[in-house]
């Protein structure tokens, strides 16, 4: 499948470049474009009116997303172990909590998860803020994750609070419409949903996400 000339559409947004893909047409965001909060589009990603696999049989490659951002981490022993991020200062003992039989002393998987859940959904929050011209202060989330047994069969499963505080933000209608944008904007709320138990509060007032 092949990709014509670029259209230039009437009217049509200055940041978006339209192509003809035969009887389908595709609006790509040109390089540099602010999006969702996100604070630079690197190189060209699709925005489109999705065709059908009808439409393109088995070629539905032309909608691309790229990575921005790679993590690396070393981990050794598990639980009791020791782990290291790539390229960082980040170096850190893990310790199995008392609470699971352990002798604590050390960090463990869901505190590393209850610190990086919040700080996505944060960033993601003061972004949209911003974007919106809505002053909201200083941004600060409290945040649990806990730990459960599957109730059905092996295995365990995790449920996550996050209460959120604005300290300029007094209208919880306008603030909850901030939560819940920043929810579809956050990647790891976009990674976990439906899979975990997650309740976001407005000082300590329930916040209804719409899933």
């Amino acid at each position: 499948m092949t990709l014509m000339s670029p259209q230039t559409n009437s009217g049509s947004r200055s940041d978006l470049v339209t192509y003809d893909l035969r009887d389908t047409k595709v609006q790509v965001v040109k390089s540099g474009t602010r999006i969702r909060g996100v604070s630079t589009v690197v190189t060209n990603v699709a925005m489109v009116n999705l065709p059908t696999e009808k439409q393109l049989g088995s070629s539905i490659g032309v909608v691309m997303s790229r990575f921005i951002y790679t993590a690396e981490a070393h981990v050794r022993g598990g639980r009791n172990g020791h782990g290291h991020a790539v390229g960082s200062g980040l170096d850190i003992d893990l310790k199995v909590p008392v609470e699971l039989g352990g002798t604590g002393g050390g960090t463990n998987p869901e505190e590393l998860f209850a610190i990086g859940f919040a700080a996505c959904i944060e960033t993601s929050l003061s972004s949209i803020a911003e974007r919106r011209s809505i002053a909201v202060g200083v941004v600060e989330i409290d945040s649990l994750v806990k730990l459960f047994l599957n109730e059905e069969g092996e295995g365990f499963r995790l449920s996550v609070n996050l209460n959120v505080t604005m300290s300029e933000m007094d209208d919880h209608t306008t603030a909850q419409s901030l939560i819940r944008s920043a929810y579809e904007l956050c990647p790891y709320a976009n990674a976990t949903r439906g899979k975990i138990d997650l309740e976001i509060s407005y000082r300590g007032e329930s916040v209804a996400l719409d899933d």
